[in-house]
């Protein structure tokens, strides 16, 4: 039987016995491509309105409140635990090494980082939400990302977004590094397809350390608009065009950007049920019909497993603005991703709530995001960002042209296509 880690679980949870720690899986899947043998698992059981008390220790505040609010239709159904990520041996050495070199000045400089996490034995709460910022995802990618506003009856509008990325800090090819001269993370060029009334609508980020002038610079550019122009609005709590009033610009890949506006708290490790392996969603995320209900997902096609994860509160700062005061994130120690985040009023009560649906691809030996969802209490609608829908696959090594990050090539490119 599997030992219990740290922190324990109540003695009569005997259906915990088999999920608490199991053995690291090691080797290849036995089929890479589809991971058959997670998709035959069954579940251990369910977590539902009825039960929730008994497994509120292991719950998320969102989570025990959307069971509480939605008693009929939704539950979290429980599955072994399986450690399933890895990491290319180059990461794994450079993130030895960075556990010695790296710091953090601030709360947005990291200083004398190479290529892997930079902080894998984290200090402080800001620290590890650097390490899903830096997080190695592919070198470049290259895909078609669609965002599905959800309305009460369950239909739903979809945004269509062509995106292109380079990692400047975390690529094998050309190792980055990060230091007070040295700031390039990553460059992001997003372009909508539709719908038709905002299609063509672009947004370029260069995203680096630092803040202000150091930090990130963006610039947009729209149809109709003889060239691009700045954008210092892509940050922080402006809106994100095509989530029709539903997501952050901040809130993109979970979280993103500078950490300059909240004190960051790093309250531990916590064993806590989040949402893993999403193998079932996956598999049906070209089919939305059957994925969205008019108030959440369904949780048929939702996975949710045992595991620790980092627990982080941010705060917003004296004299800083944004419209969400405070959050707390749940970061999975293996993948250092994101995975649910409470935003809490000044009760504490969760009246936001934000979880990433991960899957492992042993072929890429990287985690990537099959779904990022956004539930908001006081709103009928919700949002689901990253569904493939009809979409091809991503190209997982795109080749751009020297200038196809650079803002002078926003307009050119545009007028081109009109030709």
């Amino acid at each position: 039987m599997p030992q219990r880690s740290s922190g324990g679980l109540s003695d009569f949870e005997d259906e915990f016995e088999e999920i608490v720690d199991p053995p690291t899986r090691v080797g290849a899947w036995p089929d890479p491509a589809d991971h058959a043998e997670l998709r035959a698992e069954a579940p251990l059981f369910a977590i539902t309105a009825a039960t929730l008390n008994r497994y509120r220790e292991h719950l998320t505040a969102s989570h025990f409140a959307l069971l509480q609010t939605n008693p009929n239709t939704y539950f979290m159904n429980i599955y072994p635990s399986r450690r399933t990520v890895r990491w290319p041996q180059a990461i794994e050495r450079a993130t030895i090494a960075n556990a010695t070199r790296c710091t953090l000045e601030g709360a947005d400089t990291p200083i004398d980082c190479r290529l892997g996490f930079p902080f894998p034995i984290p200090r402080s709460g800001a620290e590890v939400i650097w390490n899903h910022k830096l997080r190695w995802r592919g070198d470049a990618v290259s895909r078609i990302s669609n965002q599905l506003v959800v309305r009460p009856d369950g239909g739903h509008t979809i945004t269509r977004l062509a995106e292109d990325i380079v990692f400047d800090y975390a690529n094998l090819a050309h190792p980055g590094v990060l230091d007070r001269e040295r700031r390039a993370i990553y460059r992001y060029l997003r372009e909508v397809l539709a719908p038709p009334r905002i299609a063509g609508h672009t947004v370029l980020i260069h995203e680096r350390s630092g803040v202000g002038s150091q930090g990130r610079i963006a610039w947009r550019y729209r149809p109709g608009d003889p060239r691009q122009r700045r954008a210092p609005e892509a940050a922080f709590d402006q809106l994100d065009e095509g989530s029709d009033g539903l997501q952050f610009f901040d809130q993109i890949d979970v979280f993103n950007g500078s950490l300059e506006r909240y004190d960051w708290t790093l309250v531990g490790k916590r064993e806590i049920f989040v949402p893993y392996n999403a193998v079932l969603l996956d598999e049906a995320s070209s089919r939305p019909d059957e994925i969205v209900l008019a108030t959440h997902l369904n949780p048929r096609f939702l996975r949710y497993e045992l595991h620790r994860v980092w627990v982080v509160e941010a705060t917003l700062r004296p004299g800083q603005r944004h419209a969400i005061l405070r959050r707390r994130f749940y970061v999975d120690e293996d993948s250092w991703t994101i995975l649910s985040v409470d935003m809490l009023d000044n009760y504490g009560d969760a009246y936001q709530f934000q979880e990433a649906h991960l899957v492992y691809d042993p072929r890429l030996e990287r985690p990537r995001l099959v779904a990022n969802v956004i539930y908001n209490r006081e709103s009928t609608r919700y949002l689901v960002s990253g569904l493939r829908l009809d979409a091809p696959a991503e190209d997982e090594q795109p080749v751009f042209d020297a200038n196809h990050f650079e803002p002078a090539a926003l307009a050119r490119r545009a007028l081109a296509k009109n030709r």
